[in-house]
């Protein structure tokens, strides 16, 4: 539809009326009823009218039957405020449909519209921030106009555009290479059209692995667990595996060679913490990304933590740009989703899969960090934190957590493994290593020692620690008869009985002496004299022959 300017004078007039005061606005909208009454009373008011020339309006005489609503608002507004004192459009009766219904014939302007744009002047018609180059002298600015105004302008041209047309059906998306349209439907306005692919068309590949059977490239892989249990410090040494390009801990040989590494931290300070630990894991600094923020440009600049709700686009045109990122941390995940709530699947789902799409196609892996939750009565799969599609997208998860027999051990233990039939976790350690700071001094921060692989499952390391729970107060006994071994048995070998009895008269049970045996790995002799308990050390087995004054020696597999 093609619109003159006095129909934009009147789309804007109404518009414009928005920003009035309730007042105001009240008063025309009793204006628009007094439209609705019947033809007697309309001609009654009208005969109350001055027959006076309204600069306004260019005519004289009472309004008439079939003025426009439009010269009733001008009326109005004429009323409220000083007249404006030109002429806006020539004397013509004019259909009230033109500015309600359908338009049909429009008058042809004659004069400026100052009263509605203030910073139109005369001459070319041409609409606002229209760019018209025409070398005339402008009734609107073509340039230098704020972009509210522009955007109210945009918005009044496309809603009177619009025709009244039934609503538009949008069509289904296009198929993309390969796809068909399996199936198609719908309910009155709405199309939907299903999308297949036909298995014989999918190229198969190869699965690629960053850490063989335990890290899959172009995957998503959990870290998870308590805190202070090394979940940071052994994504530190994985990340100086995959800089250095080095052998990782389990023998696997790394054929990936040196990689770039993109990471997120929120909770380490980079200085203190964070570089220190990566350079005491034998990290190659040089390779590592830190992110710091993202910068937004528009009308105002914005500047925020990465998201991956309103990011992961830009995550994807990042790995397309350096081909030589094979890894990507975020610690912790859930801190990167932005205002997607992680416990809401409906939520994370579409922005865990947005991500898993971007990492396909470079086959970067991405190593999240996840605490656990507080729930109690669930198995390791339930621990983690969120809702169950942050574990549901994962194809690989392993909690790091620490030994209850053996405080200074920690478990790397697989808890989930969709991609791998090989189970086994590792062992490690957390110990010192000595890291030289910008300013030459030595400080001493914490890293990973790998101490061999483990067949217990996250599931079964709880599983201990809950029995660990259980036994209470039993519990500290253990812990006692422990110490009382080990100390009694650092002078010499002794008697079993003599153990017994003194164990006795702490109040700790033949039972759990025997337990205390069994993790201090104590090595029972036989003799004609009775058992004798001794620490696994040099000589020892001497020393209880010695002791027992008998050729008959028998080593027992079992405390006695």
């Amino acid at each position: 539809m093609k619109l003159s300017p006095a129909r934009i004078a009147a789309l804007a007039a109404a518009r414009l009326a928005k920003g009035i005061s309730p007042e105001t606005r009240k008063k025309w909208s009793d204006a628009g009823k007094r439209q609705k009454q019947s033809a007697a009373t309309r001609k009654k008011r009208s005969e109350n009218m001055s027959g006076e020339k309204n600069p306004m309006f260019g005519r004289t005489g009472p309004r008439d039957q079939k003025s426009s609503g439009g010269g009733q608002l001008l009326k109005f507004l004429n009323k409220e405020h000083e007249p404006y004192p030109k002429l806006i459009w020539e004397e013509e009766k004019l259909d009230a449909a033109q500015f309600g219904g359908e338009l049909e014939e429009v008058p042809k302007l004659s004069a400026d519209l100052t009263s509605v744009f203030p910073n139109a002047i005369e001459i070319c018609q041409a609409p606002l921030g229209n760019g018209c180059t025409c070398g005339r002298t402008h009734a609107y600015k073509q340039s230098n106009i704020s972009d509210e105004a522009r955007a109210t302008l945009n918005e009044i041209l496309a809603e009177a555009e619009a025709e009244p047309s039934a609503p538009a059906v949008m069509a289904p998306q296009e198929a993309e290479p390969d796809e068909i349209e399996f199936a198609k439907g719908g309910m009155g306005e709405r199309i939907i059209a299903l999308f297949t692919q036909s298995a014989s068309s999918i190229k198969m590949e190869e699965l690629e692995w960053l850490w063989p059977d335990r890290v899959p490239a172009g995957k998503i892989t959990l870290f998870v667990g308590k805190q202070d249990c090394g979940k940071s410090l052994g994504t530190a040494a994985v990340v100086a595996h995959v800089t250095t390009g080095s052998g990782w801990p389990d023998g696997k040989k790394n054929t990936s060679g040196p990689k770039e590494v993109v990471m997120g931290a929120t909770e380490d300070d980079l200085s203190t913490t964070l570089v220190p630990r990566l350079k005491a894991a034998g990290a190659d600094l040089d390779r590592i990304q830190i992110i710091k923020r993202v910068i937004v440009t528009g009308k105002k600049t914005t500047r925020r933590l990465l998201q991956l709700k309103e990011d992961h686009l830009l995550i994807k045109r990042m790995l397309r740009d350096h081909p030589g990122v094979a890894l990507i941390v975020l610690d912790p995940f859930t801190g990167y989703f932005g205002d997607a709530d992680a416990n809401k699947d409906k939520e994370i789902r579409p922005v865990l899969e947005a991500i898993v799409s971007a990492l396909e196609k470079s086959k970067c892996a991405l190593i999240g960090i996840v605490h656990h939750n507080k729930k109690s009565d669930t198995d390791a799969l339930g621990k983690i934190m969120g809702g169950s599609a942050v574990a549901g997208v994962a194809r690989a998860a392993w909690a790091f957590s620490r030994d209850s027999e053996n405080k200074e051990e920690f478990y790397m233990s697989i808890v989930k493994g969709n991609l791998s039939k090989k189970r086994s976790g590792m062992k490690y350690k957390i110990v010192d290593a000595e890291v030289q700071l910008a300013n030459g001094k030595k400080v001493t921060v914490p890293r990973t020692e790998w101490a061999g692989e483990t067949d217990l499952t996250a599931d079964e390391v709880m599983a201990v620690d809950r029995d660990k729970v259980k036994q209470g107060p039993e519990n500290t006994k253990q812990t006692m008869a422990s110490l009382m071994v080990k100390t009694e048995l650092e002078s010499g070998p002794k008697l079993a009985r003599v153990m017994y009895k003194k164990g006795e008269d702490e109040g700790i049970s033949e039972r759990t002496m025997k337990r205390a045996c069994y993790s201090l790995n104590v090595i029972v002799t036989q003799t004609k004299d009775g058992y004798f308990w001794q620490l696994p050390k040099p000589g020892q087995k001497e020393a209880i022959a010695a002791l027992a004054k008998s050729e008959d020696v028998k080593i027992q597999d079992s405390v006695m």
